[in-house]
């Protein structure tokens, strides 16, 4: 029961931390910018351009996004000895960018 009400909490701070994350990357463009007011299809744009970011959707529940990080852990075992954010953060970058997926010449195969 512990642990269960453990991930739940984990999963919830990421997805809050990733918010924060979002609005720190827009605040630094705007300031950047100097456009301290946009319009929210211009802050859309950025958090969308961004390749570092990440957008669980709202309809992804604590299940799937503990399968999700159980899944990269497995492919990922040489970085077991890092913090649980760092690789819940990757893991959940991985599964969920931003950013539309690109399409390659060559393959037609889609890259994030």
């Amino acid at each position: 029961m512990f642990k269960e009400g453990w991930c739940a909490g984990h999963f919830q701070t990421m997805r809050e931390m990733i918010v924060v994350w979002q609005v720190e990357v827009v605040r630094a463009a705007l300031m950047l910018g100097g456009n301290k007011n946009p319009p929210t299809e211009d802050v859309n744009k950025i958090i969308s351009t961004s390749p570092e970011m990440t957008c669980i959707p709202d309809q992804v529940n604590g299940s799937q996004m503990a399968r999700i990080l159980v899944k990269w852990l497995r492919e990922h075992p040489e970085r077991l000895h890092e913090h649980i954010s760092i690789l819940s953060g990757e893991a959940f970058k991985s599964a969920f960018p931003c950013h539309p997926p690109v399409p390659t010449k060559e393959t037609g195969h889609r890259l994030n």
